[in-house]
């Protein structure tokens, strides 16, 4: 009877348990990522809410399966974005069936239809589909039309929200002279994200100089020289007191022929006045990603994967910088090192490193790219590790001594030199442009670069929101004779175990056996 009793008290427990956690909605996330939680940034977006804001959800009945498990992941997020809101955020889900007025609806609020495949044991057959879901906060709305992607969910949407509670979108400028990159040629999928909080606009540097707000830049991968007008701009707009993104390769490559040469463009002259040198050669490393090589041979074109060691990959970063403190691993094609001194008025911070393993041929040699030549190192190579990256914050010089001629003789355009500034410059650099503009582009090195943009522009928050899948951990490299070691440390030990186990098993036998004839005897 008591056993009877025992057995409906803790049926009673556990039924009160469950409904105590399911109304009060709690619920322990152990993956890695936080997957199932919100981030911090998130959070703090929206303490930052002021009013109603309305997300409806809507999604059909029928679903594939994947499909329907994102639907079950995008319900259970949003109801966490809802109260984590202290209930500004209004979240309805509307499900959608097949009559006429329920697909209007939708396709009213600017969601789009997509057509699945559904397969059952009974039948194949194609149905439209909806996934989506809009924001509405006062007067302004943002839609996202169909929910493919979950992984990019939490950051989609709180840069939205971010979005829509701001008055008003910071400028964030592209610089295009000397064939820098422009915000054309970025990712599509990167200038999504960066559209979403920012506005992105293409200029010259005689038009950045004379903006009069604060200015938040990229200068990303300039490859012929700048006149001397330009050069003037540029050092101005960073002695001013500017936030400036430079990705700058010391070398210009090509891959289609393995050429290199040296690119000089004038900005190293503003950077080794502000005690930054960036080294004129390449850096291998042992730590590096295989690529893929086609070439003709006859009639026939061959493909190989050969692992490429000016394709680095590091790990080797900052874990106190945001821009870098959840980023798993970067893949920096053709980097150069980066050297630097201090002094009273400015720090400079080293936040990417490449591997111990890390080489580079001395300065102004000849370089060779070829993939398949032999990488094996020399006695005078430089040896890593490298400084990749770094950031400079403080009163940045001019290398200026007067304005340039053509610019005094313009009276049109009146200019004055500024030798040393009296407000801090944030100078963020990388010592590679390719890492974005891979052909495969890495995600972790496309979320590196909007952390970037987002710490320029001081957005921390969304800094602290990433991707919730697994990013790439590279092995370890380890030297040969610790290779050697491990091999047959692997070979032997499992027979050394197993003899000794024997051993120890057949000396246990005997000594049960001896014993038991003793204890016969007796």
């Amino acid at each position: 009877m008591k056993k009877n009793l025992s057995v409906y008290l803790y049926i009673i427990i556990a039924i009160i348990a469950n409904l105590i956690f399911f109304n009060l909605n709690i619920r322990l996330d152990l993956t890695r990522d936080g997957i199932y939680s919100l981030s911090k940034g998130t959070k703090n977006i929206l303490k930052k809410i002021d009013d109603n804001l309305f997300i409806d959800l809507y999604y059909s009945k029928e679903l594939p399966v994947q499909i329907a498990a994102n639907k079950e992941y995008v319900n259970s997020i949003l109801k966490d974005y809802s109260r984590y809101s202290k209930g500004k955020i209004k979240f309805s889900s509307f499900k959608i069936d097949d009559s006429p007025g329920s697909k209007k609806s939708a396709i009213e609020e600017g969601i789009t239809p997509v057509r699945f495949d559904i397969v059952s044991k009974e039948k194949f057959e194609q149905r439209e589909g909806f996934l989506g879901l809009s924001i509405r906060y006062r007067e302004k709305k943002e839609v996202m039309p169909f929910i493919s992607d979950i992984s990019n969910f939490e950051y989609e949407i709180s840069s939205k929200i971010n979005m829509l509670i701001n008055e008003k979108k910071k400028n964030i400028y592209f610089i295009t002279d000397a064939q820098a990159i422009s915000s054309y040629r970025l990712n599509p999928e990167i200038k999504a994200k960066l559209s979403n909080n920012y506005e992105i606009k293409d200029v010259s540097l005689s038009e950045l100089y004379k903006t009069t707000e604060e200015i938040t830049g990229c200068f990303i991968g300039p490859s012929s020289p700048l006149d001397e007008k330009s050069l003037f701009y540029l050092d101005q707009i960073l002695v001013r007191g500017s936030k400036i993104f430079l990705a700058y390769d010391s070398r210009y490559t090509s891959m289609d022929s393995f050429f290199t040469r040296e690119n000089k463009t004038g900005v190293e002259k503003i950077l080794e006045k502000n005690g930054i040198k960036i080294k004129n050669t390449l850096i291998t490393d042992k730590n590096s990603q295989a690529i893929q090589i086609a070439f003709r041979q006859g009639p026939f074109i061959v493909t190989n994967i050969v692992k490429y060691p000016y394709f680095i990959i590091t790990d080797n970063l900052d874990r106190n910088n945001p821009t870098t403190r959840d980023i798993y691993s970067l893949t920096l094609p053709f980097a150069s090192p980066i050297e630097y001194s201090t002094g009273t008025e400015k720090t400079l911070t080293p936040l990417i490193k490449t591997s111990d393993y890390s080489r580079a041929k001395k300065e102004n040699s000849y370089i060779n790219i070829n993939p398949f030549q032999d990488y094996s190192p020399s006695d005078d190579d430089l040896k890593g590790p490298f400084n990749v990256a770094l950031i400079f914050k403080g009163k940045m010089e001019s290398y200026l001594e007067s304005i340039p001629k053509e610019l005094e003789k313009d009276k049109k355009e009146k200019v004055s030199l500024i030798k040393k500034a009296e407000k801090e410059s944030l100078l963020y650099m990388v010592s590679t442009s390719k890492f974005l503009f891979q052909e495969n582009l890495n995600y972790e090195n496309a979320q590196y670069f909007i952390n970037i943009v987002n710490y320029l522009s001081q957005d921390e928050d969304l800094i602290t929101i990433r991707p919730k899948k697994a990013g790439f951990i590279p092995l370890k490299e380890i030297n040969d004779n610790a290779k050697t070691a491990i091999k047959y440390f692997n070979i032997f030990l499992p027979i050394i175990m197993v003899i000794s186990f024997g051993i120890y098993r057949w000396k246990k036998t005997q000594k049960n056996i001896r014993k038991a004839v003793s204890e016969y005897k007796d």
